[in-house]
């Protein structure tokens, strides 16, 4: 592996602008983060990297195929394994991811009705919110540390990567809907649980989390009722999984 540092560098100013975006507004952004993208991806190629891909519009998978890439920025190979530079190593990876998320929630918002647009709005806010409780809590073990910054934005692009693939509609199904349901719920309630110690943050990311999947899957669904319990039930095996890597944390 080549060192991924200063590739991500040269882009950062094409990425480090955070900017709160309407509906109306996403046209002229996602054209300056698809230009963005499309230079990332070369020099992610160039240097002989892993790389994730993700379809146009017009090649969406259908909801549960995972027979395309799952789509996403990989986390780049910091050569340098000292502390300031993993740091930065994480902060570029979520910078860059963060722009692609950009890019597909807009191509997924702008064709869609306006009542969805108002359900994928609120899906996303849901999301923000309970990427921010639940990355807080991966990391709050090392707050205040030189390790918070890393694990911090680690958890944070991981968990961006998992919203653009949900976005498009990506991962598999499980066969079965309730089962996929129970076992979410008793990871939760494991974590939960009063000899665990977890504190409010668990509490609140689980509620942020089931208004986005509802908000989520009411617009994958599109009124089609196998099609939003399919979403419900990959949403909740991806929050299990996420469940049980902080359980294995703690434990």
């Amino acid at each position: 592996h080549r060192y991924f540092g200063p590739l991500l560098w040269g882009i950062m100013p094409l990425w480090s602008v955070s900017f709160p975006c309407e509906a109306e507004c996403m046209v002229s952004q996602s054209a300056k983060w698809m230009g963005a993208i499309a230079v990332l991806t070369g020099l992610v190629a160039g240097a002989g990297l892993p790389q994730r891909s993700y379809a146009s519009t017009a090649e969406r998978p259908a909801a549960g195929n995972t027979d395309h890439p799952i789509p996403g920025i990989v986390e780049p190979y910091c050569n340098d394994t000292g502390q300031i530079s993993l740091n930065r190593c994480a902060a570029n990876w979520l910078s860059v991811t963060t722009g692609l998320y950009r890019v597909v929630q807009a191509e997924v918002l702008l064709p869609l009705p306006e009542a969805q647009q108002t359900q994928l709005a609120l899906a996303e806010d849901a999301w923000v919110e309970f990427k921010e409780a639940h990355c807080a809590l991966v990391a709050e073990e090392v707050e205040g540390g030189s390790l918070y910054p890393m694990l911090l934005n680690r958890c944070l692009a991981r968990l961006t990567n998992e919203r653009i693939a949900a976005l498009r509609t990506w991962g598999a199904v499980p066969e079965d809907s309730s089962a996929a349901e129970t076992e979410m719920q008793d990871a939760y309630l494991t974590m939960a649980a009063p000899t665990s110690g977890e504190g409010p943050l668990l509490e609140l990311g689980q509620l942020h989390w089931e208004t986005y999947r509802t908000f989520h899957c009411q617009v994958e669904g599109s009124g089609q009722a196998e099609a939003e319990t399919n979403c419900l039930a990959r949403l909740a095996a991806e929050r299990t999984a996420q469940l049980r890597e902080l359980l294995g944390r703690r434990g």
